[in-house]
């Protein structure tokens, strides 16, 4: 019982975390450069200084 709590838990915030950067994004101007995206919400660009260091921008910009 208390595992399913946990999931429903987990999946309900992943999906306010998409629907947040969805929100976020829409004030976007079309003249500013593209916002780095992250393949976890709210969270991704912390793991990917944590997995890569220095280099994660260098990364999110050349797509490697």
């Amino acid at each position: 019982m208390m595992l399913q709590e946990l999931m429903c838990g987990f999946v309900g915030l992943a999906c306010l975390a998409y629907i947040g950067e969805y929100l976020f994004s829409l004030g976007d101007d079309h003249r500013e450069p593209p916002r780095l995206r992250s393949k976890v919400p709210l969270i991704g660009h912390v793991l990917g200084f944590l997995r890569s260091g220095p280099s994660y921008h260098t990364e999110l910009r050349y797509g490697h």
